[in-house]
């Protein structure tokens, strides 16, 4: 493969890590109104469009509250799955070595959903928990399986 062609993929991954992880400082520093405001937003668009998955939830006895719960918990697990994702394929095109480039892809993307954690200790309003930890970090180990197992190969 071309130089130029490595230089582009490797611009190419480095700059969504980038953007992605601009957008998670951002949501994780918001006070606790606005993220609140955030996820209740998009809980009630889904809570209102499906009538079919509001009904099974509602006959399971799940809450909107409940539900607004979920949403949060799996915007946690899912920006930390796409921020792993985007740093283990940048590191593909970044380190000669494959092992390399993941090993730094994972520590990045470990210490990155730690810090998310630690950013809401100082926002107002948010609490940092250990549970939301652990789900950053569940986000960070599928997102890199996946894209170390099923993304294009390096170089």
């Amino acid at each position: 493969m071309s130089r130029r062609k490595i230089r582009f993929w490797r611009a190419f991954w480095w700059s969504l890590f980038a953007i992605w992880l601009v957008l998670t400082v951002y949501l994780s520093s918001q006070n606790g109104s606005g993220s609140s405001d955030v996820s209740g937003w998009l809980a009630r668009k889904i809570w209102k469009a499906s009538n079919v998955v509001t009904k099974a939830l509602l006959d399971r006895g799940m809450s909107f509250a409940t539900f607004h719960l979920l949403v949060r918990k799996l915007a946690h697990f899912t920006v930390h799955l796409f921020l792993a994702f985007f740093a283990v394929r940048a590191s593909a095109w970044s380190f000669p070595q494959r092992r390399e480039g993941l090993r730094f892809a994972w520590i990045l993307s470990i210490c990155l959903a730690v810090f998310d954690e630690a950013i809401q200790l100082f926002a107002p309003g948010r609490v940092s928990a250990l549970p939301d930890g652990g789900i950053n970090l569940a986000g960070v180990t599928l997102g890199a399986l996946i894209s170390s197992l099923f993304g294009p190969r390096q170089k």
